[in-house]
């Protein structure tokens, strides 16, 4: 009885709810289509997206909600992100095939400075307070080396730049000791990973009473 008489009362709720009306709609006005990158500006008033025809030639779009849609040309056809990282300046970063690069424009086209890149990955993340714009390049030439780089989201210019040489041990030495990397975590800022005295664990197989046996392993 309390479950139907809630559900009552949550559908009657819901009725009287009226349905979001959109804001404002857009079009790929016959360039294509509207590409999945988009970003909508921190004060909720712009949104910036991209039109393309997905092979030759591609338009970013600068537009304020309700007002003027600024279209700047030399947009990269193959975008996976944006992010606006001024009020009058995106970041867009292209990608395909595992490498990315990464490049800055206003509503008067792309910044003269070059793109960043190439790299693997990327993430936003907080670094020192400020918020940063994080690549993260993984290459195996003589084992395996972790090149990450900071740049300042706002000036694009790099803040910090570390790589981490892997051995053939799957091993990153770490003063007089060494770790195991696990996985990276806060936009490539913090690396998960084991110690050697982790690492070296005892197995053994232990007999549960209903004939079934499971690993346990203890830290020495």
């Amino acid at each position: 009885m309390r479950i139907s008489a809630l559900t009552a009362v949550l559908l009657t709720t819901a009725s009287a709810l009226a349905a979001p009306a959109p804001v404002q709609r857009f079009a790929s006005d016959g360039g294509g289509f509207i590409d999945d990158a988009f970003a909508l500006r921190a004060d909720g008033k712009a949104v910036a997206y991209i039109t393309t025809d997905g092979a030759t030639t591609s338009t970013l779009h600068l537009a304020d909600l309700g007002g003027t849609d600024v279209k700047v040309a030399g947009a990269p056809v193959d975008a996976v992100a944006i992010d606006w990282i001024s009020p009058t300046r995106v970041l867009v970063v292209s990608g395909r095939d595992g490498v990315s690069t990464a490049q800055a424009f206003t509503a008067a086209g792309p910044d003269k400075a070059k793109p960043i890149g190439p790299f693997g990955k990327f993430a936003f993340a907080t670094i020192d307070g400020k918020r940063a714009f994080v690549t993260y390049t993984r290459s195996e030439k003589r084992g395996v080396d972790h090149a990450l780089v900071a740049y300042a989201a706002d000036t694009l210019k790099p803040l910090k730049k570390r790589v981490w040489h892997e051995d053939g041990e799957g091993q990153i030495k770490q003063g007089p000791s060494s770790v195991k990397p696990l996985w990276w975590a806060d936009g490539y800022t913090v690396l998960a990973a084991l110690r050697a005295v982790q690492q070296r664990r005892i197995h053994r197989r232990k007999v549960q009473p209903h004939g079934r046996s499971e690993t346990v392993s203890k830290a020495r």
